[in-house]
């Protein structure tokens, strides 16, 4: 049986980026649990929340490789910049345009992620190659549903209105001295 190979890659409206190399992938995921003491029988779930997960990266990319994917870093702009300042520009154009990203890795699947932060060093051993740290951060989304309440309840032949009690003004009046 061949074993697939999976490929870690970012997923966005704009299309799909799969950098050259992946030397590094951190995930974070945590579980903020209340330092509060919590009574017998209490359901856990109301004392426990996920905080947004976290994924790190750090990533290569050359310049002497041929881009195999569709669109990929060869096609940033107009300009004749090579793939690693092209896959710098595009991942510093999702930061600050504020992309959502779907990133697929081998571990676990993220979605609703946002770059969060971008470091790039620039030396003689990155002359012709790109080496960068990205971080990403989920951005939790809740879908909010609104419910049309009338004012006044409707009245049906099954409603419980209780007993209703006709009190004097002057006893009203006295109770509320």
């Amino acid at each position: 049986m061949a074993q697939e190979i999976f490929k870690t890659y970012f997923e966005t409206a704009q299309g799909n980026y799969l950098f050259d190399a992946y030397f590094n992938i951190d995930h974070e995921s945590t579980l903020s649990i209340t330092e509060h003491p919590v009574q017998t029988g209490a359901n856990v779930a109301d004392h426990a929340f996920m905080q947004p997960n976290i994924l790190s990266f750090e990533i290569g990319m050359s310049d002497v490789m041929i881009d195999v994917t569709y669109g990929g870093f060869q096609s940033f702009s107009n300009d004749s910049a090579s793939r690693s300042v092209n896959a710098y520009k595009i991942l510093r154009q999702l930061q600050s345009d504020r992309i959502m990203i779907n990133v697929y890795t081998k571990l676990w699947n993220y979605t609703n992620m946002l770059i969060e932060s971008l470091s790039a060093s620039d030396s003689n051993e990155t002359a012709y190659a790109l080496k960068a740290n990205v971080t990403l951060k989920e951005l939790l989304v809740a879908t909010v549903t609104t419910v049309k309440i009338s004012e006044r309840p409707q009245k049906t032949d099954l409603t419980n209105e209780g007993e209703q009690k006709v009190q004097e003004a002057s006893a009203l009046a006295s109770f509320l001295d």
